[in-house]
């Protein structure tokens, strides 16, 4: 696969960014049983700390790919990484769970103008024909990155503590930013970028890109709960130790490392892109179910399935977005923005959601709860059309 990399040095800087945002993105979670000791906060609190983060990342998603069309991918995904690492610094410095709250929204924020642009460039330094490959390999990059902030970040915030576990993190965003800057090439931005009303509604109007955000969000629902509670949910539910918890959680991102270049694959031969997506839908949110019951061994088994299917559902929902350009390449970018912020913003419910049913009625109630709104999400697939082969 890597023999198709035209620039390597720009294409190993956007790898290790989306893995250093992806520790960022999950690391609270995971160390999230230490946070809550000090400031006697619980499962909402988590739930909390998790949509406030999701309300930044989707929201902004389409101020991020407007930013990306009018100053180039390269300087939009620098300026994202930077606003994430000085708020993961801000997280790691908050002496007031509020301030921490909104420390998280503004880790989101900074994210949000990181991922569709680098999508784009990630496409670009890889031969025509494997573009699926190349967004693959990118979300396996997040994998890996999700799988250390899960698991070793529990250790890391064990041994040094929570505060500076964060700090550390931050200041490895910055070095990611610095790699952007320097290994990404300057780009000529086109001058045919507008923000009219006409273009923003055809894009954002676009049946096709709002049926993609609506599936994108079922198939990722069961990732989301997964990622963001089971290490909790052990701990505390379960009495599992934190680092064999760590280890469960991260299990839902080490099995994707595989599983999303199989995905990026299978869309560019054009083969069962629905049935594929169905599938993995379905899976999910059984997986998500599973995570109730079986003692240990349902979240882990969860964290398996779910792991595989998301990273193969989400790659080819992604592909199929950024293929989707319904007012000229130059808005690609705010495309594949679009589809992600639609998932992103709706999914600032699914944990509000979960902690209310956890505190409520118990956790198993909880994971069945999330199980069956997976279901639901997924269902509007049937309306997408096959894409056609290359």
């Amino acid at each position: 696969m890597l023999t198709r990399v035209e620039n390597r040095g720009a294409f190993w800087s956007l790898l290790t960014t989306r893995g250093v945002y992806a520790l960022n993105w999950y690391n609270v979670a995971s160390i999230f049983s230490i946070i809550g000791v000090e400031f006697g906060q619980g499962v909402s609190g988590l739930g909390a700390l998790t949509s406030s983060f999701y309300l930044g990342v989707g929201l902004l998603q389409i101020p991020g790919g407007l930013f990306a069309g009018k100053f180039g991918p390269k300087v939009t995904a620098t300026f994202g990484t930077l606003v994430m690492s000085v708020a993961v610094l801000a997280s790691a410095a908050a002496g007031q769970f509020e301030v921490l709250i909104v420390a998280r929204f503004f880790v989101g924020v900074g994210m949000a103008f990181v991922f569709a642009p680098a999508v784009v460039l990630i496409t670009r330094y890889f031969r025509s024909g494997a573009e699926g490959v190349a967004l693959g390999l990118y979300n396996s990059a997040f994998d890996v990155g999700g799988a250390v902030g899960l698991f070793g970040w529990v250790i890391v915030a064990t041994t040094i503590g929570w505060r500076l576990s964060l700090a550390a993190s931050g200041i490895m965003g910055l070095l990611t930013a610095a790699l952007l800057f320097f290994l990404v090439p300057r780009e000529n931005v086109t001058a045919r970028f507008s923000v009219g009303a006409g273009v923003l509604s055809r894009v954002l109007l676009d049946r096709t890109l709002i049926l993609l955000g609506v599936v994108s969000t079922g198939i990722g629902v069961g990732s989301i709960l997964i990622s963001s509670f089971v290490v909790y949910y052990l701990i505390t539910a379960l009495g599992v130790a934190p680092a064999t918890a760590g280890g469960i959680g991260a299990l839902v991102f080490v099995v994707p490392i595989v599983s999303s270049p199989i995905g990026g694959r299978v869309y560019d031969r054009r083969v069962g892109f629905r049935s594929i997506c169905v599938i993995a839908g379905v899976a999910t949110a059984a997986a998500t179910v599973l995570a109730g019951f079986g003692g240990i061994y349902g979240p882990l088994i969860a964290a398996l399935v779910g792991g595989f299917t998301s990273g193969l559902g989400f790659t080819m929902v992604l592909a199929a977005a950024r293929e989707r350009i319904p007012a000229g390449p130059e808005y690609r970018t705010l495309s594949v923005s679009w589809v992600n912020s639609i998932a992103l913003t709706s999914s600032f419910l699914p944990p509000i959601i979960f902690s209310f049913i956890a505190n409520a009625f118990g956790y198993t109630p909880a994971w069945v709860g999330g199980g069956i709104l997976c279901l639901l999400l997924i269902s509007p697939i049937v309306f997408i059309r096959q894409p056609s082969a290359a």
